[in-house]
C-alpha cells in the first residue's frame, strides 16, 4: 500500500497506567476514505484508541503519522485543528447553549451570527431529511437529539478523520439509518473513519474492514466481506479458547421467581421463570434488553407493567435496597463503575450492603467485620495480600469475586450476574465457573447474563434468548446450539 493512500498509521501505540496496561503496542493503518469498525469486548481497548488519537487522554509510549505527520503527543484543540473530529461516547455539549450554538461552538467567530448560525444549522438538520428547532437549548431536547447534534458538531470541522465511539447508542433505527447514509457520504468525499459500533450487525452496514481488539492488543484486522455475523461473535468474545466447565447438577422443581409480561422502555412482554439451584442463561447481542430486564428486576429501571411472584409472594422491585432486602442480588456488567467502590478497601466493598448486620446498639462491630471479610475471601478465593488492600489494586477477576461476596454477605439467594467472566483471563474464568457450580449446589440461583455464547451452554440448565427487548426462544440443555442462539439472538421483530 502506497503512505500516500494512508491517512493514519498508529506505530507501537501504547496506554499504561501504572503497571497495567490499557492499550499495547498497538500498531494499524487506515487508508483514506475507509470505514474501519473497532470491535471488541468492554475494556478491549477500542475507546482508548480514540482518547489517544483525539488527545483526550496522554500516549505512554509510541506516536502515530496522520495525513503526513508524526505525532507523540496530541491534544483535542490540535486534534481539531489539524482535521480530526471525534464523536465520545459521553457527550461533550453545553446544556445551556442552543443545538445550533453547540453545533457551531468550536467555531467562536460564527457565534457572533445567530441567524446565519441558527440558518445553517437548520439546513444540516435540513439535509439529514429531519425537521429540528435548532433554538432550544440542549437541555431541553432528548437524548437522540443530542446525539445528532454531538454528530454534526464534529462533521461541520470538515474533518480528515472521523472518529466516533458508539454514536448510534441514543438514536431510533431510523434516525441510524439517516446516520449510516451520512458516513457513506463522507465516504465518498475521502473522509476515513474508525468506528465503535454499537451492535455487531452495524458493522456490515457501512464498514470496510474490521479490527478485533482484545486485552488491549490488536487482534487481527479483516476485511468484511471476509466475515460473517457469527464469525464477528465468535472473534470479539474469544471463542476459539477451550475451557472447562464443572458438571451442573438438575435444578429443584421449586420455581423461586415468576416474572409474567414484563414491560419497561427496553422490555417487551417477558415471561419466564427461576428455579432453586438453577443456572439460567440470557443471550442476547449489544442492545438486546438483556442489562435492562436484569436492571427492571433489580429495582434500578422501572417497569412499566407486569407482576413478579418471588417465593410465593408477589414482589414489586421498588429499588436495589428493597431487592436485598428479598434476598436479589445483581452484580452489573460496569461493575468497577456501579457495583463497587474501587478507592475503599476489599473488606468494606464485601460488607457494605450488609452492615445491619455488623452493628449493635448503634455502634460497629469491626471484628465481625473482618471475620465475614475473611471467610468470603477464602471462600471465593479472592487474591489479595490482605483485606485492607485498597480494592483498585486488584485484578477485574478479583473485582468480581468481591462483587459477588458483596450479595452473598447480604444473604442473597437469587445472584443476578451480568457479564462475570468480561475481561478475565482463561485461569480465573475456570474459577468462576467452578464457583457458581458450588453454588447452585448449596442452592443459590444464578441468573447468567452473557454475550459469550458458549460459554451459556457451558453453564446454563436452560437459555433464554432475547432480541430488540423480547424473548425469542427458551431452549433446554438438549436443544443448545451456537447457530440456534445466534439465529434467535439476531431475530427481527415487527
Amino acid at each position: 500500500m502506497e503512505s500516500s493512500d494512508l491517512i493514519l498509521s498508529t506505530i507501537g501505540l501504547t496506554k499504561s497506567f501504572g503497571k497495567t496496561k490499557v492499550l499495547d503496542d498497538l500498531s494499524l493503518s487506515l487508508k483514506k476514505g475507509e470505514i474501519m469498525a473497532l470491535c471488541g469486548a468492554n475494556g478491549a481497548g477500542k475507546s482508548m484508541l480514540i482518547s489517544l488519537l483525539s488527545g483526550a487522554e496522554s500516549i505512554t509510549a509510541g506516536s502515530f503519522d496522520f495525513d503526513g505527520q508524526q505525532y507523540r503527543e496530541m491534544n483535542p484543540q490540535l486534534a481539531r485543528e489539524i482535521g480530526i473530529g471525534t464523536v465520545y461516547q459521553n457527550l461533550s455539549l453545553i446544556p445551556d447553549l442552543s443545538i445550533a450554538e453547540n453545533i457551531f461552538f468550536a467555531e467562536p467567530k460564527q457565534l457572533f451570527f445567530k441567524n446565519s448560525l441558527v440558518r445553517q444549522a437548520r439546513m444540516l438538520f435540513e439535509d439529514l431529511g429531519l425537521s429540528v428547532d435548532v433554538t432550544q437549548r440542549i437541555c431541553d431536547v432528548d437524548r437522540s437529539v443530542r446525539q445528532l447534534t454531538e454528530i454534526l458538531k464534529a462533521i461541520v470541522c470538515k474533518p480528515k478523520l472521523l472518529l466516533l465511539d458508539e454514536p448510534t447508542a441514543s438514536l431510533t433505527p431510523d434516525q441510524a439509518k439517516i446516520f449510516f447514509k451520512l458516513l457513506l457520504t463522507l465516504k465518498e468525499q475521502q473522509v476515513s473513519i474508525l468506528f465503535v459500533p454499537h451492535t455487531p450487525e452495524e458493522v456490515f452496514a457501512v464498514c470496510d474492514s474490521v479490527a478485533v481488539f482484545r486485552d488491549g492488543m490488536l487482534y487481527n484486522i479483516i476485511p468484511i466481506h471476509d466475515l460473517t455475523l457469527k464469525q464477528l461473535f465468535i472473534l470479539v468474545n474469544n471463542q476459539e479458547q477451550n475451557l472447562e466447565y464443572p458438571e451442573v447438577k438438575l435444578p429443584e422443581d421449586n420455581v423461586v421467581l415468576e416474572c409474567s409480561n414484563l414491560n419497561s422502555r427496553q422490555v417487551h412482554d417477558v415471561s419466564f421463570n427461576l428455579r432453586k439451584g438453577e443456572i439460567l442463561g440470557f443471550a442476547g447481542l449489544v442492545g438486546s434488553g438483556r442489562s435492562e430486564l436484569m436492571r427492571a428486576i433489580y429495582g434500578v429501571d422501572k417497569l412499566s407493567r407486569g407482576d413478579l411472584v418471588l417465593k410465593n409472594s408477589p414482589y414489586v422491585p421498588a429499588n436495589p435496597r428493597r431487592a436485598l432486602r428479598e434476598g436479589i442480588g445483581l452484580v452489573p456488567e460496569h461493575r468497577a463503575v456501579l457495583g463497587l467502590f474501587l478507592t475503599r478497601n476489599v473488606r468494606d466493598n464485601i460488607v457494605i450492603s450488609a452492615l445491619k448486620k455488623f452493628k449493635f446498639l448503634g455502634f460497629v462491630r469491626s471484628g465481625a467485620e473482618k471475620n465475614a471479610a475473611s471467610r468470603y475471601i477464602a471462600e471465593l478465593k479472592i487474591k489479595t495480600a490482605n483485606q485492607e488492600r485498597i480494592l483498585r489494586a486488584l485484578s477485574v477477576g478479583a473485582h468480581f469475586k468481591v462483587a459477588l461476596a458483596k450479595l452473598l454477605c447480604a444473604d442473597c439467594d437469587i445472584l443476578i450476574l451480568d457479564e462475570p467472566t468480561r475481561g478475565v483471563d482463561i485461569a480465573q474464568r475456570q474459577e468462576i465457573y467452578a464457583l457458581l457450580g458450588k453454588l447452585v449446589e448449596k442452592g443459590k440461583s444464578i441468573i447468567l447474563v452473557s454475550s459469550d455464547f458458549t460459554e451459556l451452554m457451558g453453564m446454563s440448565h436452560r437459555i433464554y434468548v432475547m432480541s430488540q427487548g423480547y424473548i425469542t426462544a427458551e431452549l433446554t440443555r438438549s436443544e443448545f446450539s451456537l447457530d440456534k442462539i445466534m439465529e434467535k439472538a439476531a431475530e427481527k421483530m415487527s
